[in-house]
C-alpha cells in the first residue's frame, strides 16, 4: 500500500511539473521582448503578462518602483485589462453595440519587497477605470510571489488572490525606470459605435452628406 502511494505521489509530481512547464512556455510565447540594452535596476520598471483563466483574458502590467534607491521595499501600480473570450483567441474582442462581452480597464496600488532574487507584492482593492464593452462584475486583488528568471528578464510568480486557486503567472520586463523600452502590444481598438443615419432635408427625399 505504501509503495503504491509513493508511486502515485511521484506520478502526481511529474504531471504537475510538466503542466507548469507547459503553462510557462505558453505564456512566454505571447509576451513582448525585453529592452535591448537591459536595465540598471534589477526590479524597478514595467513587467507585463498575458494570462487566460476561467473564460477571461488578463493583460496585467506591474509598474514597480523602489521606495528609496537600493531599498528592498517596493511600491507601484498594477494595470489590468480584461475581457471575456475563448482560450484559443488571444486578440481583443470586437465590441459592437449591445455586446455582452465584458471588457474593462482598472488598476490597483502595489506594495511589497524584493530581496535581490525573490519578489512579494500585494495589490490593494481594485479600482475600475473604464468599461469598454459589456459589464463588470468584480476583480479580486492579486498577490504575486516569485523569482527573477531568464537572466533577469522574467518574473515567474504564483498569484493568490484569496478567492481563486493559485496560478502561475509569467511577467516579462518591458521597460526600465530610465525610459528605455521594448516594443509594446498595440493599444486596444476604439470600441465600435454605429454612426447615426443621415438626415433628410425637409421636403426632400435625398440625403445630403455631412448634415
Amino acid at each position: 500500500m505504501r509503495r503504491t502511494l509513493r508511486l502515485f505521489c511521484l506520478f502526481a509530481l511529474l504531471v504537475t511539473a510538466t503542466v507548469a512547464h507547459a503553462d510557462i512556455a505558453e505564456q512566454r510565447r505571447r509576451l513582448p521582448p525585453p529592452p535591448e540594452n537591459g536595465c540598471t535596476d534589477p526590479i524597478a520598471g514595467d513587467w507585463q503578462s498575458q494570462f487566460w483563466t476561467r473564460g477571461s483574458w488578463l493583460v496585467r502590467t506591474l509598474r514597480l518602483r523602489r521606495v528609496t534607491p537600493g531599498a528592498p521595499q517596493l511600491n507601484g501600480v498594477e494595470l489590468v485589462e480584461a475581457w471575456y473570450g475563448p482560450h484559443t483567441v488571444e486578440s481583443r474582442p470586437t465590441c459592437a453595440p449591445g455586446s455582452s462581452i465584458g471588457w474593462y480597464l482598472g488598476e490597483s496600488t502595489l506594495s511589497g519587497s524584493f530581496d535581490g532574487a525573490r519578489i512579494d507584492v500585494q495589490a490593494a482593492p481594485f479600482q475600475l477605470r473604464s468599461i469598454l464593452c459589456g459589464a463588470f462584475s468584480s476583480y479580486s486583488p492579486d498577490h504575486f510571489r516569485g523569482t527573477l528568471e531568464s537572466a533577469g528578464t522574467e518574473l515567474h510568480t504564483r498569484n493568490d488572490d484569496g478567492r481563486n486557486p493559485e496560478t502561475t503567472v509569467v511577467f516579462r520586463r518591458v521597460s526600465c525606470v530610465d525610459g528605455s523600452t521594448a516594443p509594446s502590444p498595440p493599444p486596444p481598438p476604439t470600441p465600435f459605435v454605429a454612426p447615426p443615419p443621415p438626415r433628410a432635408e425637409e421636403g426632400c427625399a435625398s440625403y445630403l452628406p455631412g448634415r
